[in-house]
């Protein structure tokens, strides 16, 4: 799995991520990190009734439900980052 570092984006509405390689980059990054733990959260969750560690699913179920609005977010940002810069310019 990968490091859980805790990493802190600076939003600067100065830079377009669609233009910086870089920021779009350490975004992609963090939200990597942030989708890796919810495909590891995902492992774990069952609905067939088995014999468990009720301590254990509770944790791992409220993680499970903060992370998962991130994989609208992730789309979202995917789809962003990767479209061609707008030009104005013809060819």
């Amino acid at each position: 799995m990968n490091n859980f570092e805790a990493q802190e984006l600076k939003y600067n509405p100065e830079i377009h991520l669609v233009e910086s390689e870089l920021k779009a980059s350490e975004l992609k990054n963090v939200l990597d990190i942030i989708m890796n733990a919810f495909h590891w959260c995902s492992v774990f969750m069952t609905e067939e009734l088995v014999d468990k560690d009720n301590n254990f699913y509770a944790e791992l179920e409220e993680i499970y439900d903060e992370i998962y609005p991130v994989i609208s977010l992730y789309n979202l940002v995917r789809n962003y980052v990767t479209q061609k810069p707008y030009s104005t310019k013809k060819n």
